[in-house]
């Protein structure tokens, strides 16, 4: 899995379901677009419905619903991250990252375009609200 950059300020989701999907970032915008998805909509960052979908349509597989955050041990091979959680008036905000482990190392693939390694391991500094599991 490698990282990809978001090219949009709401396109963490999209850089997220590209990273997955093993496709590029405007690879997957025109697909979000197609399943009318779009990368400045708002909703890609304070609900998981737009993302469930657009995974959906990749074919695939999540749990259903948010488990909360416990420890970097405790989360499955593959996962989305909700991090960076707010309320702005009122409404739940969060930034989308990947979480991946394999036998050699665990990381998390974030898409912020403003980070000059996207590939971290700096897991102190990471603050998880909650995660989605990948099913393999």
């Amino acid at each position: 899995m490698n990282p990809v950059i978001q090219k949009h300020p709401e396109g963490c989701a999209l850089a997220c379901a590209a990273i997955l999907a093993g496709k590029s970032y405007d690879e997957i915008d025109e697909i979000a677009t197609r399943l009318e998805i779009f990368a400045g909509d708002k909703t890609l960052y304070n609900s998981t419905e737009p993302m469930r979908r657009l995974l959906a349509h990749l074919e695939l597989s999540v749990t259903s619903g948010e488990a909360d955050f416990t420890d970097w041990a405790a989360l499955p091979d593959q996962a989305l991250l909700a991090t960076k959680w707010r309320l702005e008036d009122g409404l739940p905000h969060w930034h989308w990252v990947v979480f991946t482990r394999d036998e050699d190392r665990a990381s998390i693939l974030d898409p912020a375009a403003y980070l000059e390694q996207n590939r971290r391991t700096d897991f102190a500094h990471i603050e998880p609200k909650w995660f989605i599991g990948l099913i393999p």
